[in-house]
């Protein structure tokens, strides 16, 4: 985490989370986010970018969309897992976080869990997850708590 020299609870974005038939997707919006719920919101937009595609974290970001289609092992579980961790704490006001992802082969979703520790001192949970919904459509369904 880089010196961060605005206050947690002083952050306001816009958030790229939207709600669909009661699922959470990646979307724009004009809704302003505040508080924590903005890191949490960077850690969910890091897992699904691209590295070095964010202007404001230039070095992070894993893209779990890279996982459609591919075959998973428990070792790419592993690596993907580690990525992650890494790629949240480089997100400005984390300090740490804790990782967890699972693959359900019948379903073909990756689901990644994460429990961040703000600087605040509070942890905040997150969770990920990508499916086939189509040919070759994703659905990111985020769900964030803060």
């Amino acid at each position: 985490m880089k010196a961060s020299p605005l206050a947690l609870a002083k952050l306001t974005d816009y958030s790229t989370i939207v709600v669909v038939n009661g699922l959470h997707r990646f979307d724009l919006t004009t809704r302003q986010i505040r508080g924590p719920r903005v890191a949490v919101e960077w850690v969910a937009r890091a897992w699904v970018t691209q590295p070095g595609t964010l202007d404001w974290a230039p070095n992070t970001g894993v893209d779990l969309t890279l996982s459609e289609n591919t075959t998973v092992t428990q070792l790419d579980l592993n690596g993907w897992r580690q990525k992650l961790t890494q790629a949240a704490e480089r997100v400005d006001y984390v300090l740490a976080c804790r990782t967890a992802l699972t693959f359900d082969a019948a379903a073909r979703a990756l689901t990644a869990r994460g429990n961040l520790t703000l600087v605040d001192g509070r942890a905040y949970p997150l969770e990920v997850s990508i499916g086939l919904v189509s040919q070759a459509i994703l659905a990111l369904n985020v769900g964030v708590a803060a």
